[in-house]
């Protein structure tokens, strides 16, 4: 019974909400296109943002193994995977910062 009455508030405001202004509402023009500086700009940003991501993942996953060796010289083998995703990280930072001295030579 006690719902009866907030179902017929709503019927009675539901024309009302549908015949909202909504002129107010900012037109935002979404470009068809793409400049091709941008696009490669964006796809360099997300992959060294995932290159960064799997490193790091990587160096904590490798010094699980190594902490959990006990001396195993089999799984000592997390050195190697320390280090080569310290250099992973170090070749990324060296791509990007290439990248940014073309683009700044170049003028674009």
């Amino acid at each position: 019974m006690k719902y009866k009455k907030l179902l017929l508030v709503a019927i009675c405001l539901l024309p009302t909400i549908a015949l909202a202004n909504v002129s107010d509402v900012p037109d935002y023009n979404v470009p068809t296109s793409v400049p091709l500086e941008q696009l490669v700009t964006r796809v360099i940003n997300w992959a060294f943002g995932l290159l960064i991501l799997l490193a790091a993942v990587f160096i904590i996953v490798a010094a699980f193994i190594y902490l959990s060796s006990g001396g195993n010289e089999d799984k000592v083998k997390a050195k190697n995977y320390i280090t080569y995703a310290a250099v992973a990280i170090l070749v990324g930072f060296l791509a990007k910062a290439i990248v940014t001295i073309i683009t700044r030579l170049i003028g674009a």
